[in-house]
């Protein structure tokens, strides 16, 4: 039987409904991920350029600091937004099923050579036969469920150090255990904490029921619960410790915790604090909520301005740009000049000054001195300025907010009552 070679295709980076599908069915069978890749070729996702590479100019004098953001985009002279990275990531829809034919199509990656194979079974079987989790799983009878679930359990593994890949870099495609019908984005799906394995978020708690690795001794978790443990599996560009991990594993997981999870600066921030806290567990919800606002204010950045990272902000020419954005998240009204959320917009002052001292320690600690200096230029312009543009109106609003709060006096019986209570406690004392 002759087979006629797949044809060469590009994708993007865009995103879509989505609907899952099995692909895990045969031991054997592995589909692939790409269809510009044949008999084990590397992906195509590497020509793909990241929006992120290239030095910046934080004014004529500090001269090329930040790898963030391009010198144009910073003089304002370039389009207003550039794709961010979580939108560049993304997951291959599956394609049309052909009758009477095995699809091939769908590739995945081996753990020892970090390449894509259509049949990676196959290729472990013959290749990599002298390893030892490749013996165990060899040695089981073919099409038997121990066979198949050691060998799905290795797939995973390679499958996972491609997607670590992948969002290292910014871009490129990621390999999920069931593609959906359309292409998504990556965003829609987290890796289990047990077996590495990508599924999409909704159903990602079928699976952690009934993950081969999970312990017995795990008590059930909700399905928000399971989101927010599993999302920490996901790699970050940042490792934390077990102990601030708990605290996130806490938060919600929706589109601020993802925003939080992809940028190093807003971990880092979170780290620092909980390194200062971590004997005060009453301070653990204190932690979050500080992480949770830097991460509402990227959010709203990356929405609004060209800014993409945390380390964007420090940048002193995108200092216009980081004024905006305080006040869009904390609510500033244009005609009345003043904060939905006065206190917000104080607070992020301060969050922004410990993130300047982060990124200028570790611009110092590598040797990157231009970074540094673009962090203390920033210092002094925030030093400078912020009263002007967002300190003196928000303490404005709270100071009128005062003024203008109605005194509750309480009512004559909630007096009478307590009264009559505070007697009866007396006379049980005596």
């Amino acid at each position: 039987m002759h087979l006629r070679p797949s044809r060469k295709r590009q994708y993007s980076g865009s995103a879509f409904s989505d609907s899952d599908l099995s692909d895990y069915s045969d031991v054997d069978y592995v589909p692939q991920i790409s269809s510009d890749e044949s008999d084990g070729s590397a992906s195509g996702q590497d020509n793909a350029e990241s929006s992120t590479d290239g030095s910046c100019k934080a004014g004529s004098s500090s001269g090329k600091c930040m790898p963030s953001l391009s010198s144009k985009r910073i003089k304002g002279q370039t389009k207003e937004t550039d794709a961010s990275p979580d939108k560049r990531t993304f997951v291959q829809a599956m394609p049309s099923p052909k009758k009477n034919r095995k699809s091939y199509k769908k590739k995945q990656y081996c753990i020892y050579c970090s390449k894509p194979y259509s049949k990676l079974a196959r290729h472990l079987e013959f290749v990599h036969r002298n390893e030892v989790e490749v013996a165990k799983a060899v040695a089981f009878p073919k099409h038997s469920k121990q066979r198949r679930i050691q060998l799905n359990l290795l797939r995973k593994r390679g499958n996972f150090a491609h997607n670590t890949s992948v969002v290292r870099k910014g871009h490129g495609e990621m390999v999920a255990c069931y593609r959906p019908k359309k292409s998504k984005n990556a965003t829609e799906f987290i890796h289990c904490i047990y077996c590495q394995g990508l599924y999409n978020k909704h159903s990602l708690w079928k699976h952690v029921k009934n993950c081969p690795l999970k312990p017995q001794e795990d008590a059930p978790q909700g399905r928000k619960r399971v989101r927010a443990l599993c999302a920490l599996k996901t790699p970050v560009g940042f490792e934390v410790s077990n102990g601030f991990k708990k605290i996130l594993s806490v938060m919600n997981y929706d589109e601020v915790s993802r925003t939080i999870h992809s940028d190093t600066s807003v971990m880092q921030l979170g780290e620092h604090m909980f390194n200062r806290m971590r004997s005060d567990v009453t301070k653990h919800d204190y932690i979050r909520q500080k992480i949770r606002e830097v991460g509402r204010l990227l959010l709203e950045a990356r929405n609004t301005t060209p800014m993409r990272t945390m380390v964007d902000f420090i940048i002193p020419a995108n200092f216009k740009h980081v004024i905006t954005a305080v006040k869009a998240v904390s609510g500033f009204d244009e005609e009345t000049n003043t904060y939905r959320i006065p206190s917000l917009a104080l607070k992020l002052g301060h969050s922004l000054s410990k993130i300047c001292s982060i990124v200028e320690s570790n611009a110092m600690i590598y040797g990157d001195h231009e970074r540094a200096e673009c962090a203390r230029n920033f210092r002094k312009v925030h030093q400078a300025r912020w009263n002007e543009y967002i300190s003196a109106g928000a303490l404005t609003t709270l100071k009128e907010a005062k003024w203008n709060a109605p005194q509750i006096i309480p009512f004559t019986q909630d007096v009478k009552v307590l009264y009559t209570h505070l007697e009866k406690t007396q006379g049980i004392t005596k």
